[in-house]
């Protein structure tokens, strides 16, 4: 567990029942992100949970950085080519940190 770093809870968000996992997730998440076990039984996710993250890819297309709504792109930060997906990756990332989709190397 990572100590002295505490990411306040949204609506939806729960935590992992796993044994001594205990991670915090999103609402959108169906699985811990951490052991992968199933979000509790009787949880109610947000509507869009399953097409958040091609919406955001969908408004990355279109809007500037740091848009209402987009969350702000850096340098060599990308947006996973995976359509259902979409998420939005910093820089570091060599992988999705939702689907776990390898980064595309756009050839120029």
């Amino acid at each position: 567990a990572v100590s002295g770093f505490r990411m306040e809870f949204k609506a939806g968000d729960w935590r992992c029942e796993n044994g001594q996992c205990g991670a915090h997730n999103f609402a959108r998440r169906d699985t811990c992100h951490v052991c992968g076990a199933p979000a509790p039984e009787g949880r109610v996710p947000p509507p869009s949970s399953h097409t958040a993250g091609a919406a955001a890819a969908a408004v990355a297309a279109v809007a500037p950085a740091g848009a209402i709504g987009e969350p702000r792109m850096l340098p060599g930060d990308w947006r996973c080519h995976n359509v259902q997906c979409g998420a939005h990756n910093f820089a570091r990332r060599d992988h999705c940190h939702v689907c776990h989709a390898p980064r595309q190397v756009v050839s120029v």
